[in-house]
């Protein structure tokens, strides 16, 4: 399986964002407009290598089954290897909420989970923001779990629970998890999770199995990927 990614461009975004700056009046995408390059934040620092797919980070989906099974949360992890691919499996990350409390993304086995990278300085990742309590408490009955991974407030810092806090209010998100994230969870800061443009989106299905990546903000394209993920 080949893997597919949506790069969504829009005719309103400023393209000069980059930490401590801040634009608002970015404008929703329509789905006719697809382009690679364009619709998105671009995330632009080095990355150290690590997104080369190699031999070592492709799962053999015949030889998982072999494999003993180890918990890890409620998640039973018989995969030596974790990726960002289709048909791979997310890597595991522990990270503080919103509310102070530790969130481990395996701990959520069972329910379809989109990962939402966003940054503070990041327009599109704002608008973004806006609408998901909305789609977290339309799908929720269905099994979804909707994560916000914040990985720089809008000065570029990492987050601290309070910038979590404030990102929530802001938003208006009440109950769904805003994480504290940083640039080490990156393929670019050494981490396991790849990252070009911002906001990037992960959908993954109940079995903890990578589905599609979504490179920059179309809710219309967020609403048929959940629902993808759900079926």
């Amino acid at each position: 399986m080949f893997k597919k990614t949506w790069a969504l461009s829009c005719a309103f975004l400023l393209m000069s964002c980059s930490p401590g700056t801040m634009d608002l009046e970015t404008g929703e995408v329509s789905a006719d407009s697809l382009q690679e390059g364009e619709g998105f934040v671009e995330d632009n620092l080095p990355t150290n290598g690590n997104s080369d797919t190699t031999e070592n980070n492709i799962i053999d989906p015949f030889g998982d089954i072999f494999k003993p099974t180890q918990w890890v949360g409620n998640t039973p992890v018989r995969w030596s290897t974790c990726g960002t691919h289709p048909t791979e499996h997310p890597c595991n990350f522990v990270l503080l909420d919103q509310n102070g409390e530790e969130f481990q993304l395996y701990d959520h086995y069972d329910k379809a989970i989109v990962v939402d990278f966003s940054a503070g300085w990041c327009g599109p990742c704002r608008r973004a923001a806006d609408v998901v309590q909305e789609h977290s408490d339309t799908f929720a009955g269905d099994g979804l779990l909707y994560v916000t991974v914040l990985i720089e407030t809008a000065t570029g810092e990492d987050p601290t629970v309070a910038d979590l806090q404030a990102w929530a209010d802001d938003h208006n998100i009440t109950s769904a998890p805003v994480l504290a994230g940083s640039r080490a969870l990156l393929e670019s800061g050494g981490g396991d999770w790849a990252l070009t443009g911002w906001p990037t989106f992960y959908f993954i299905k109940k079995e903890m199995d990578m589905h599609i990546t979504m490179r920059g903000w179309s809710e219309e394209m967020l609403v048929e990927l959940i629902e993808e993920i759900l079926e």
